[in-house]
């Protein structure tokens, strides 16, 4: 799958597959394990390469949406700020108007992530560039569930006393 993904002669219509696959087999912890034990940086860079690169909106949310489930184990965290495409702008990006609402919240699940890992990753998120889309997507003419979303992330990087 991965040389699926990684080649430039795979078609979009592939990509969207193997995207969706991948993104399926990162939310299981063993598919997980074994998958970044044998390729770790290069899935995560490549996820990020095609989430902000490819033309194709499946692909792209497809790739987003594997992060989003890397994202969700701790061990991926440091992986996942080190990536050059960096995750964090990517995700910045997904969330600043004109994309569609389905990316703006995608991108705010994938960071509610993130934000669910421990007090470095909290850090790294309360200066980085989505802070301020953040408060603006929190106080935004979206939908509720998206603005609930961005709000319930600042309270999680909120720091407590």
């Amino acid at each position: 799958m991965m040389n699926l993904l990684e080649s430039p002669h795979t078609t979009d219509l592939i990509l969207a597959e193997v995207s969706a696959a991948i993104a399926i087999f990162c939310s299981s912890e063993d598919a997980l394990a074994n998958m970044m034990s044998k390729r770790g940086k290069g899935l995560v860079r490549s996820l990020a390469i095609k989430a902000k690169d490819n033309l194709d909106v499946e692909v792209r949310y497809n790739c987003v949406g594997a992060l989003g489930h890397l994202a969700m184990q701790k061990s991926t965290h440091q992986i996942i700020f080190d990536c050059d495409p960096s995750i964090l702008q990517l995700l910045n990006t997904l969330m600043q108007p004109p994309q569609e609402v389905a990316f703006i919240h995608l991108a705010l699940w994938a960071l509610q992530q993130l934000a669910n890992g421990g007090a470095d990753a909290k850090q790294k998120l309360r200066i980085s560039v989505v802070n301020q889309t953040l408060k603006t997507i929190s106080t935004g003419s979206y939908r509720q569930e998206v603005t609930d979303l961005a709000k319930a992330i600042q309270q999680s990087l909120a720091v407590t006393p």
